[in-house]
């Protein structure tokens, strides 16, 4: 069954064997779709913590990976019952404890958000490297705008030189929508 659309392809819920994942059906139109690709997986295929999805292979243009029974952190944030504090706030140590992990990796995941964060249970994962990148080598610049508005830094907004910070700011944003419960 189709779990999410993007503008990228969709997700589906499959069987993998015997457990459930999920199927990230993408659609490589050219040859940048292609590379985009090509460096999720490669991505995907190095982080492995508790608090970052699985990744199990992938075939032609699927990715296969962990299935996150609870949803989205943003269902699990805004989807009618008010969360405690306290459980807000342990899933914003598991978001750090993961980012902290992604980030020593010298990956830079350019879009953290409540749509990209899955619960495992009471466990949130980190999801969609489709925009994540390795870290700039000595003398290579990360420019240009990517991720979205609300969580970009303001320095990747301008088009400016960015780099690991930009993913530190994103969590701010994060953060403060898991203190307050609000958008």
């Amino acid at each position: 069954r189709v779990l999410g659309k993007g503008s990228g392809g969709e997700a589906r819920l499959a069987r993998w064997r015997g457990a459930l994942c999920v199927v990230k059906l993408v659609k490589p139109i050219d040859a940048l779709a292609r590379m985009a690709f090509i460096r999720e997986c490669n991505i995907m295929a190095r982080l492995r913590h508790p608090n970052v999805l699985s990744f199990y292979g992938l075939q032609k243009c699927a990715i296969v990976c962990e299935y996150a029974n609870g949803g989205t952190l943003k269902a699990w944030l805004y989807g009618g019952k008010r969360q405690p504090l306290r459980a807000r706030l342990e899933v914003a140590l598991g978001i750090a404890r993961g980012m902290d992990y992604v980030s020593s990796r010298n990956v830079l995941h350019r879009d953290l958000k409540p749509s990209n964060v899955f619960m495992k249970g009471d466990l949130p994962v980190i999801a969609d490297f489709g925009l994540a990148r390795f870290f700039a080598a000595d003398g290579e610049e990360l420019t240009g705008e990517t991720g979205t508005y609300i969580y970009m830094a303001p320095e990747v907004i301008k088009s400016q030189h960015y780099d690991s910070r930009a993913d530190v700011y994103s969590f701010g944003i994060l953060l403060c929508e898991l203190v307050t419960g609000t958008e």
